[in-house]
């Protein structure tokens, strides 16, 4: 018999598994701060056009939830209450009912700022009853922080968290072992922990409504309908879940940090916050008698820019003096003197004993754990050595017009050597699917998402870039250099369907599709989707007009949008811009995510794609035009699918708006990086107004700056080059300039452009109307940059933007690399004075990109005066 089968057999060991969840948390803590607002139904998000992050109970009671559209939350509750989050004082609420759990057991595993499993079945306190440590808990969280919890207690993790929403909000569920077997059998499936909408519609539609039916199917059969997941389902109706509660987030660094609710402006206010920084980080450091080597500052300004300085020691801090008088130094190195709205100490490089990476896309609820998100930001994609991490670069391995005949999966097995040389971590690849134009289709007009080149469809076999044989050769040899694979990714839109529908449908204004300019007509569009060629391999899904939301093709009339009338939605979905009304629609058929078959689908096809392919990212096309639900759902599926901590980077491109950048990520819940559109806007202006720019700027309203755990930061994309809808280039006299701030910096996850490493020749048609003929040159020192990266920017960084037309900072490099020191100038020729560190005394340095020939000699303090030619850049390396 099975030692977890709970409930079935005593005389097995069960551990004491508590899952507390605090009520309403978010809105709790705005109505706690706010006695106004006590009683009241409030919604915490955006009022227009915004998305409720959190709704009290009062507005529940009206059918608001989380994650639903403001809009529509004010049409149930017209009289509710909108507050703006506050995620700094969520975090410090959070932090200090964590430090309660820890009273109890050092098992506690957080799985957002407001839940977490604790096992207590051996605590601190020595107390038998998991039902009573719970109480113990919620009274002191209530009596703390003046806020309500709920707990679930129970043999294992999935009980206690089904437990825990039985008594919502302030109680409690213990569901005891000798009564899991009948309490299960009567849960509505809906209630599991994992069903989510989409799954339980689909196991209504199988007769499954509680527990025992979900019970009465096999093994194979729950397989055979719900895939991997099946698995899990068959095991947890069963009592089944073997799932250990351990604190997978292993600590690399600690860190205390402090927003002010007014902003600082003068040394001795400075002074007393780190003052009391300083104490506060001694305190956490000794109670978990930790010590470590590197102190960080962290500066945070009024406009959101952000400045970080760091030192290290040969031996270990140990005092709050140390830290404070370290903070100061650190604080007179600042760049700017400007406003202050937060202020922040971390230690790293600390005595403890690293075992786990943590990805960067994981939702890690405590501020303590933010620098260990950067440090194993390496590991995301790829498969490098773990000793010694190495920088990652990713490459697009592709652009508008590459070459078609099937050549792009052959190049690349054949470039996989050359690519790892450079230090190419991993390389992202066009959509490998079959297009509306068959083997000349670029791959953003997806027909058949199963077809990577294996059938003979839209008049022709191969795609674009050759056969799914050649494509997962390609893929093999990128891995053998432990290069890894991430897929480009186009679920808003499918084209080229099969075979006309009639359905009714309105048009829209094309410039504000909120608004209908005609009456409910009937249209017939090509909507079916039968795949002949492929025929029900793989998948016997048909997708029809349900499927979509609208179309821009309606036989015998004039090409518009229509948008579908259908019992999904007479509406767009909610976006989280207004941008031409609703952005929704953006080409195509454009896909109804709100139709819960489809998202099975496109859940199940992403799995088939994995297994297949094993691929470790994704890249996410025209976020802007699709629902922000969808691929939270879409990659939870994915990561729990596949048991693999697939990386994702998303396009929603918004040049010079931010606003809108950090906006999405919120939504999302962080489970996606973003491509720093603003950064590459920067680069594309910097390089047309030349010296008259200040490149102090270069990073101002960037997401690399803002947000660089998210951030991918690039040069340019096949939208941004020569021709193309977005055309935003990057002069060449600037782009080895925008590669050094890319690849030789600290922050933001570098992509490499395929024509700046290989080149590009292509004619198209100009906005005149007439062909043009572009010749992109390779990037002029592209590869000493790549190889720069690879070798020598790792450490410290210290930053000398002070001048408006020359940039310098140098990298102190680590055990295993020597740093460098870079210099750029978009106006004159420049003699910048930077500090390497006395590691360095009386090395000579030469410039790797051959710039400036002589050399220069590192003083006994450590510092150089290292040169830069006009309009250039200079890389500097120890001989």
């Amino acid at each position: 018999m099975n030692p977890y089968l709970c409930g079935m057999d005593s005389s097995f060991p069960t551990r004491k598994i508590i899952h507390v969840d605090m009520d309403a948390f978010y809105a709790s803590v705005e109505q706690h701060d706010d006695p106004s607002l006590k009683g009241k139904p409030i919604a915490v998000g955006g009022e227009h056009r915004g998305v409720v992050s959190a709704a009290s109970y009062e507005a529940r009671k009206y059918g608001v939830r989380s994650a639903m559209p403001s809009k529509t939350a004010k049409e149930k509750c017209p009289h509710i209450i909108f507050v703006p989050p506050r995620f700094a004082r969520y975090k410090e609420i959070s932090k200090q009912i964590r430090e309660i759990f820890h009273e109890y057991t050092d098992l506690v595993e957080p799985l957002s700022l407001d839940e977490a499993y604790l096992d207590v079945t051996e605590n601190k306190k020595d107390i038998e009853s998991a039902n009573q440590i719970a109480k113990e808990i919620r009274q002191k969280i209530f009596e703390q922080t003046g806020l309500t919890a709920s707990a679930g207690i129970s043999v294992n993790k999935f009980l206690a968290k089904v437990a825990s929403d039985i008594n919502k909000p302030n109680g409690q569920k213990t569901i005891h072992p000798d009564r899991i077997e009948g309490f299960l059998e009567e849960l509505p499936v809906e209630k599991f922990y994992g069903v989510g909408k989409v799954t339980a519609n689909k196991m209504f539609s199988l007769g499954i409504y509680k527990g025992k039916d979900l019970k009465k199917k096999s093994l194979e059969e729950l397989v055979r309908l719900f895939g991997k997941s099946g698995g899990y389902y068959y095991n947890v109706v069963r009592g089944i879940h073997n799932s250990e509660v351990k604190p997978h987030r292993i600590q690399k660094s600690v860190a205390v940090e402090r927003t002010f609710f007014e902003d600082l402006f003068d040394d001795q206010e400075i002074n007393e916050k780190l003052d009391h920084l300083s104490q506060e980080l001694h305190q956490r450091l000794q109670k978990n008698n930790i010590l470590g080597r590197a102190l960080t500052l962290k500066i945070k300004y009024k406009d959101f820019s952000l400045f970080t300085r760091s030192f290290t020691k040969e031996d270990y801090f140990t005092s709050p003096e140390q830290y404070f008088n370290t903070g100061k130094k650190l604080w007179e190195l600042r760049p700017f003197d400007k406003p202050v709205r937060l202020l922040g100490l971390s230690l790293s490089h600390l005595n403890t004993e690293e075992k786990k990476q943590v990805s960067i896309q994981l939702k890690i609820p405590f501020e303590e754990f933010e620098n260990q998100q950067i440090e194993n930001f390496h590991y995301l994609v790829g498969k490098q050595p773990k000793s010694q991490p190495m920088n990652t670069t990713m490459i697009q391995f592709f652009h508008w017009y590459s070459e078609g005949n099937g050549k792009l999966w052959k190049e690349a097995e054949k470039q996989a050597a050359y690519l790892a040389k450079l230090g190419i971590t991993s390389v992202w690849f066009p959509p490998a699917y079959k297009g509306a134009n068959g083997g000349y289709s670029v791959g953003y007009d997806a027909y058949d998402l199963y077809d990577l080149g294996e059938f003979d469809q839209k008049g022709s076999l191969p795609t674009k870039y050759g056969t799914q044989n050649d494509y997962l050769k390609a893929i093999k040899a990128l891995k053998k250099q432990n290069i890894g694979v991430i897929v480009d990714i186009v679920l808003g839109h499918k084209a080229g369907g099969d075979e006309l529908e009639k359905f009714k449908a309105v048009k829209v204004d094309e410039n504000n599709r909120e608004k209908i300019i005609s009456d409910v007509i009937e249209i017939e569009s090509y909507t079916k989707f039968t795949f002949p060629g492929r025929g029900k391999k793989y998948s016997d899904f048909e997708w029809n007009f349900t499927c979509f939301s609208g179309v821009d093709f309606a036989e015998g009339m004039e090409s518009h949008i229509y948008k579908i009338q259908s019992e999904y939605g007479n509406d767009w979905e909610e976006m989280i811009d207004d941008e031409k009304g609703n952005y929704d629609y953006l080409m195509y058929n454009d896909i109804e995510h709100r139709n819960p078959f489809v998202r099975e689908e496109l859940n199940s096809w992403a799995e088939w794609y994995f297994n297949l392919t094993d691929f470790d990212g994704v890249r996410l096309d025209a976020l802007k035009h699709i629902s922000f639900d969808f691929y939270k759902e879409w990659l939870t599926m994915l990561r729990s699918n596949s048991g693999k901590n697939i990386f994702a980077v998303g396009e929603y491109w918004a040049p010079g708006q931010l606003n809108l950048l950090q906006k999405y990520i919120e939504v999302t819940e962080g489970c996606m990086s973003l491509f720093d559109s603003s950064l590459q806007n920067n680069f594309h202006t910097a390089s047309n107004e030349g010296s008259s720019y200040d490149l102090r700027r270069i990073f101002d309203e960037t997401l690399t700056q803002a947000d660089p755990m998210h951030s991918v930061s690039l040069v340019g994309n096949h939208d941004t080059q020569p021709l193309q809808d977005l055309e935003a280039p990057v002069e060449s006299w600037f782009k080895p300039l925008a590669y050094a701030l890319i690849l030789l910096r600290e922050n933001g996850y570098p992509c490499v452009f395929y024509p700046d490493l290989y080149g590009a020749h292509y004619t198209d048609k100009g906005g005149d109307g007439n062909d043009q003929e572009i010749f992109l040159e390779k990037v002029d020192g592209i590869e000493e940059l790549l190889m720069a990266r690879k070798e020598h920017a790792y450490g410290e960084q210290r930053d000398y933007f002070e001048d408006a037309n020359c940039l310098g900072w140098t990298r102190e490099g680590d055990d295993e690399h020597s740093g460098c020191a870079v210099v750029l100038s978009n106006k004159d020729t420049y003699s910048k004075p930077m500090e390497m560190g006395k590691r360095y005394a009386g090395k000579k340095f030469h410039d790797l990109l051959k710039r400036v020939e002589g050399e220069v000699v590192i003083d006994e303090n450590g510092w150089g005066n290292f040169p830069v030619p006009a309009g250039n850049v200079s890389v500097w390396i120890s001989e």
